[in-house]
């Protein structure tokens, strides 16, 4: 998993699903692992060949995994709704912290797993994996 700078945060829309609506904020992010998507590869060959052919296929998105926390003195963060989500379909929005720009990764996903990994020092971290239902965009900022 890749680190990402302090104050990436995980959302889901509240209001307008193109990336710029408003997004409830449940998650600072510590990693992630963005995945790829993937291609489907067909082994095709007519009866009587000798030698079979690979074809592409549809592409499948990927899915995104993170690391997350939660401090509960942080406004932005709450691991209870996510939780909640877990099964949902929502589009979803990562704000990357890098200053300046504030580059975005928004698309539609299913929360598929969170699973509580620490406990400690008033934080809980956690691990979220969401399903990309499409292929999400990436935005860099201004």
């Amino acid at each position: 998993m890749a680190t990402t700078p302090v104050g990436t945060t995980l959302g889901y829309a509240t209001a307008g699903d193109d990336g710029t609506g408003s997004y409830t904020a449940v998650g600072q992010i510590d990693s992630l692992s963005p995945g790829g998507d993937t291609v489907n590869v067909y082994e095709v060959a007519a009866l009587d060949a000798t030698v079979s052919s690979k074809i592409a296929g549809r592409t499948t998105p990927g899915q995104l995994t993170m690391d997350c926390y939660y401090e509960p003195g942080h406004a932005s963060a709450n691991y209870d709704e996510l939780l909640a989500l877990k099964g949902s379909t929502k589009t979803w929005k990562i704000t990357f912290n890098d200053f300046s720009t504030g580059s975005t990764l928004h698309g539609d996903g299913i929360v598929t797993d969170v699973v509580i990994s620490s406990i400690g020092d008033d934080v809980v971290r956690y691990s979220v994996t969401i399903e990309r239902t499409e292929a999400w965009t990436f935005t860099v900022g201004s």
